[in-house]
């Protein structure tokens, strides 16, 4: 979500979807979800997710995008499996993230 930006609806947020804004439902974290989302705002350097298919690992990762203010000088990463993931992510977080897979960091 980005701060101050209004929408028409109280139940919807504006998220940014690569160089798009969009009005999306607001979605409210699992109590999974929220544990993670405490830590980021606690300031943890390094947290790993591992999770089922389908469990929400993309909704979160946009949870914590819209919950960290992030300007160009910082440095956020996020590491996925394969580059299929990474395409996705890219289309759906702020370029402000460096997503790339475990396997790039070797290269």
């Amino acid at each position: 979500m980005l701060s101050n930006a209004p929408t028409l609806f109280p139940d919807q947020d504006v998220v940014q979807h690569g160089k798009k804004l969009m009005a999306v439902p607001h979605r409210h974290p699992s109590r999974y979800q929220q544990v993670i989302l405490d830590d980021v705002q606690a300031g943890v350097p390094a947290i790993c997710v591992q999770a089922t298919a389908g469990s929400g690992k993309t909704a979160l990762l946009e949870m914590i995008a819209t919950t960290l203010t992030v300007t160009p000088q910082d440095k956020v990463g996020f590491l996925a499996y394969n580059v299929h993931i990474v395409k996705e992510l890219k289309k759906r977080l702020p370029s402000t993230f460096d997503i790339r897979t475990v396997n790039s960091l070797g290269h």
